[in-house]
């Protein structure tokens, strides 16, 4: 018999606000820098560490099967080198704020994980989403009203002409891209009202983002993201799973989608300033690619045949320009490789940019290799990662909101394998949660 005080601990309504609590903890240093308001703590704790105790302490009390994967001998191994790491950069010599720097980044794959599987088990996930949009949506509009300022006080701004520059402005892109992720795979296929409000909110993530911003990176993401998640709309959704079956009228659709949008972009590319920066000078190639290169370059100059190959562990940092200090580089995957070592970061390097991509091909071009619980979760939590391995190649994707959105798939996957999309609940109708948490609390 358990007390009203466990009941509570357990109820749907508690779940409720541990969640809203993390993405709220998560994001509120973000907003109190885009606002000017200064550094926030909790009890000493940065919040997003704050977070990542909430999420991932409550779970583990509350769910046995989460308790029991991130105790597994994979979890593990995981820990195990990231603790490996941590004492290769301590025997380098780095300063132990920038290791704590990569441990966060690394410890948040279990903060996103968590945060999906806590999200599973919410009564009302669609609702929730729609909440976590609506916060994300605010930060980009706070975001954007901080870049034109710091910009253009004093002179106007030209739409299509001009471009909105902000380092949070960019932070807030990329942190959207696995909530939109999760809004098109997840809930879309299932929802009218899903549908509507990912087209609504894409809507708005584009002006401010691609229009506005003319951010290249964020680009390819985003497109990444939606190619990778258009194709799921063609297969049918049974008992919580996508079945083999290819419904033909949305295959139309699909085409005549994807063609008037290309023809769309086609007639606008001289227009936009996001293509112009594509097509670019000699001056824009300077600043950004060849810049990279550059960058590159130098950091690889100051590294000595045995950290290329034990790495300079956690804690490596990059003095690209001899300005400053960064744990990471702008070509991501190349700081993520000098911090494991030349042999490990191959092996990293290809399950990343080569294993994923082609499981996910294989997925939609054989379905019948898989079962139907591995099978959606292929189509629904990987594309999830694309748009971080864009930013992971050209734009650094060395940050917490990165790891969060890692986890985030992960989470996602999981929970299909153990329950499908939402079985519990018909197409139109807002899923709702699986009772897992409570059956154990029982």
């Amino acid at each position: 018999m358990t007390s009203i005080y466990q009941r509570i601990f357990v109820s749907a309504g508690f779940q409720a606000f541990v969640l809203q609590a993390s993405f709220v903890l998560f994001f509120v240093e973000l907003f109190s820098n885009i606002r000017g308001y200064g550094s926030i703590r909790f009890a000493g704790f940065q919040p997003q560490d704050a977070a990542l105790l909430l999420c991932v302490g409550y779970l583990s009390i509350v769910d046995r099967d989460f308790w029991e994967k991130i105790t597994s001998k994979l979890s593990l191994f995981y820990l195990g080198a990231i603790g490996l790491y941590a004492f290769i950069g301590f025997a380098y010599g780095n300063g132990f704020g920038w290791i704590r720097t990569d441990i966060r980044f690394f410890m948040w794959v279990y903060g996103g994980y968590a945060f999906v599987c806590l999200w599973w088990q919410t009564e009302r996930p669609l609702l929730h989403l729609h909440l976590m949009q609506a916060g994300l949506l605010m930060l980009l509009y706070f975001s954007a009203i901080q870049a034109h300022n710091n910009h253009f006080a004093d002179a106007a701004f030209v739409e299509g002409e001009d471009r909105l520059y902000g380092l949070n402005l960019f932070v807030v892109g990329a942190a959207m891209l696995p909530f939109l992720g999760i809004h098109y795979t997840v809930f879309a296929p299932r929802s009218r009202l899903a549908l509507a409000s990912a087209v609504l909110v894409s809507a708005v993530y584009i002006y401010y983002v691609l229009y506005l911003s003319a951010t290249r990176n964020l680009l390819l993401s985003y497109l990444m993201l939606s190619a990778a998640c258009l194709p799921i709309f063609i297969y049918r959704l049974r008992d919580g799973f996508f079945d083999r079956a290819i419904m033909a009228p949305r295959i139309v659709l699909l085409v005549i989608s994807v063609l008037g949008l290309s023809a769309f972009l086609a007639s606008r590319v001289d227009g936009l300033l996001i293509f112009e920066r594509f097509e670019g000078g000699d001056l824009m190639k300077d600043h950004s690619a060849r810049g990279r290169v550059v960058e590159l370059q130098r950091v690889l100059e100051r590294f000595d045949n045995q950290k290329l190959i034990t790495g300079g562990g956690l804690g490596t940092t990059f003095r690209p320009t001899g300005s400053y200090e960064a744990n990471f580089l702008h070509f991501g995957i190349a700081g993520v490789v000098l911090k494991v070592g030349l042999p490990v970061g191959i092996v990293l390097t290809l399950f990343l940019f080569a294993f994923i991509p082609l499981l996910l091909m294989t997925a939609f071009l054989w379905p019948s290799a898989f079962t139907p619980e591995y099978r959606t979760a292929i189509y629904a939590a990987l594309p999830l990662l694309f748009p971080w391995l864009v930013q992971l190649a050209i734009s650094g994707g060395f940050m917490p909101l990165h790891s969060l959105g890692v986890g985030m798939a992960l989470g996602v996957a999981q929970n299909i394998i153990w329950g499908g999309l939402f079985p519990e609940y018909e197409a139109e109708d807002e899923p709702v949660m699986n009772h897992r948490i409570h059956h154990q609390a029982a």
